[in-house]
């Protein structure tokens, strides 16, 4: 299932008072960090993001000291009037930001236009197209922003969701670049969660059934004499012996490639390896008749070989019957013999 590539706009940090604890922003950013989603931003954006953090900040404190000046009786906010002041709150902005993006891996883009951009830029300015509305020239940025993410949507061949309680940045239009309501896409990503969580738990569980499940289907086609003739310098092949067949997956790693009608198609990633020993009539000091067609001289010999596959299976998930295998071709692992 490929994941929504999202851009948060300045605006909702503002609206949802940037990084307090479980508002819509940390709630991104914890699905970013899951996997869920993937944020892109700006270096225009996160300068905005600080500028607006750092003076909500010390607007907010300000107002603390002259309505809340009582609290200096008590001595844990004693010191916290003492201590705040602008450099320590422009640090401590700094910092929050660049930690959550960086937890969340968030891709920031940097100013790289080039002279056609800013004439469409201008363009849209004097024309009053979106983003520009009665000339604002407040809404540069965001037209810089805009110009930015879509030249890297279009080099990517990918479409970015903007989240923006912006008026002039959600009318603004474009092919790669949609415009989402922020709170209505949150309860979207958290109900896809609750399924890939269902998914990840299920993989969990039935770990061991489903790698017994694909072991048996090796053990089954490796006990093919056939498949060994140009493996060995010999003929007769009279036995083969499986001595193991070791299945792993990455029970976190899959990937949704269907959904219909209650049940999701998951592809998981497999690493096998196994080992057999083949015994067989070795010509390595025989000599073949061709008048008699055969060969003399032939010893029995055993040869062990030993080989790892990485292949792909596709699974089944249903809520109520869990996971089944729908598709395993052992063919991709015995091409490696």
């Amino acid at each position: 299932m490929q994941k929504d590539i999202v851009f948060i706009d300045t605006s909702v940090y503002v609206k949802e008072k940037y990084f307090s604890e479980g508002n819509a922003i940390t709630t991104l950013y914890k699905l970013a960090k899951e996997g869920i989603i993937s944020i892109v931003s700006t270096d225009i954006t996160n300068q905005e993001i600080l500028r607006h953090m750092r003076n909500d900040c010390l607007e907010a404190f300000s107002k603390l000291k002259k309505q809340c000046i009582v609290l200096r009786n008590i001595s844990i906010y004693k010191d916290s009037f003492d201590r705040t002041n602008k450099a320590v709150v422009e640090k401590e902005v700094n910092e929050i930001l660049e930690k959550n993006m960086k937890a969340a891996g968030v891709y920031s883009l940097g100013y790289q236009l080039d002279e056609s951009d800013v004439k469409n830029i201008f363009y849209s300015f004097f024309k009053e197209k979106a983003p520009f509305s009665d000339h604002k020239k407040s809404e540069f940025p965001d037209a810089f922003v805009l110009t930015l993410l879509e030249n890297y949507a279009y080099k990517n061949r990918i479409s970015i969701i903007i989240l923006s309680v912006d008026d002039d940045m959600q009318k603004y239009d474009s092919y790669r670049l949609y415009t989402a309501d922020y709170k209505k896409f949150i309860n979207e990503k958290k109900v896809v969660k609750e399924k890939l969580d269902s998914i990840k738990s299920a993989l969990d569980e039935q770990y061991d059934k489903i790698c017994s499940e694909i072991q048996s289907k090796c053990e089954e086609s490796l006990d093919d004499t056939n498949l060994y003739t140009y493996s060995v310098e010999g003929v007769d092949i009279s036995f083969v012996t499986v001595n193991y067949v070791h299945v792993n997956y990455d029970k976190d790693s899959f990937y949704i490639y269907n959904e219909e009608e209650g049940t999701v198609g998951v592809e998981v990633e497999c690493d096998i390896e196994f080992s057999v020993d083949v015994e067989y009539e070795s010509t390595s000091n025989a000599y073949y008749d061709s008048e008699d067609k055969k060969w003399y001289g032939t010893e029995s010999d055993r040869i062990t070989i030993r080989k790892s596959a990485n292949c792909y299976v596709d699974l089944k998930f249903d809520e109520k019957l869990g996971l089944g295998i729908e598709v395993f071709d052992v063919d991709d692992v015995l091409r490696e013999i």
